[in-house]
C-alpha cells in the first residue's frame, strides 16, 4: 500500500535503498557506473585543458588552478569560462613569466 504522506514515502524509499545498495549485485554495478562516469568527466576536463595549456593574466581573477578543474568535475562551459580567462604559453615562457623575464601578452579575444 503506497504512503499518502511525501515525506514518509521518500523515507522509505531511501531506507529501502541503502539496504538495498548494501545487499545487492547492482551495488557493485551501480559503484562501477560512478567511477566510469568520474573518469570520463575527469578525462573531458583534461582534454578541453590540454587544448588551452593556457596562464592567467591576472590571479585575482582566477577562480581555481587549471589543474584542478579535472579533479573538481567542473563542466566543460565552466571550465571554458575559466579558460577564456587565460592566454596560451608553453612551460617554458610560463616559468619566464613567473620569474619575471617574460610579460605576458594578453589574449586574442581581450
Amino acid at each position: 500500500m503506497p504512503y499518502k504522506d511525501p515525506q514518509q514515502r521518500r523515507s522509505r524509499h531511501r531506507e529501502y535503498m541503502r539496504t538495498y545498495l548494501k545487499t545487492h549485485r547492482a551495488a557493485v554495478k551501480h559503484r562501477a557506473l560512478v567511477k566510469a562516469n568520474a573518469a570520463r568527466q575527469r578525462a573531458a576536463v583534461r582534454a578541453l585543458v590540454s587544448e588551452f595549456r593556457s596562464h592567467h593574466l591576472d590571479a585575482g581573477k582566477k577562480d581555481l588552478s587549471i589543474a584542478r578543474m579535472a579533479t573538481m568535475r567542473w563542466s566543460r562551459a565552466r571550465a571554458q569560462a575559466e579558460l577564456a580567462k587565460c592566454v596560451c604559453v608553453c612551460a617554458n615562457c610560463h616559468r619566464k613569466i613567473h620569474a619575471g623575464k617574460l610579460t605576458a601578452i594578453a589574449p586574442a579575444s581581450a
